[in-house]
């Protein structure tokens, strides 16, 4: 009888002990969004410390995504035109990141400020 493959050891084993499906590294889907909601939230920390960074980042990837779209085909345009489109592309979605940015300020000050009357 020939052996199963490294990975099909689990079958034989009680799935309660194993987890979910009886293979010992799956997460269930609770554990999962756990996992997902704490890099969210060290991601938001992250961004909310590091501003400036983490628009740089997004202009420099606009910069970038935006060369790449127009210079995959045979675009009439000179370099130089590309450039200076890419460049506009990548200040209206500063703009448009900036003044969400704004508005999460707005309504997180707000809301902290609501905080404070209740609890007073």
């Amino acid at each position: 009888m020939p052996t199963p493959p490294p990975g099909d050891a689990h079958r034989n084993q009680d799935p309660a002990t194993c987890g979910v499906g009886g293979d010992p590294n799956t997460k269930t889907s609770q554990q999962q969004k756990e996992i997902v909601r704490r890099k969210m939230e060290a991601f938001q920390s992250w961004v909310s410390e590091h501003k400036l960074t983490s628009i740089g980042a997004v202009w420099a990837s606009a910069i970038g995504a935006s060369l790449a779209y127009n210079s995959r085909g045979r675009s009439p345009l000179k370099p130089s035109l590309r450039l200076i489109h890419a460049r506009m592309h990548s200040q209206a979605l500063t703009l448009a990141v900036l003044s969400g940015a704004a508005a999460y300020h707005y309504y997180e000050k707000s809301g902290s400020s609501q905080e404070k009357v209740t609890n007073a």
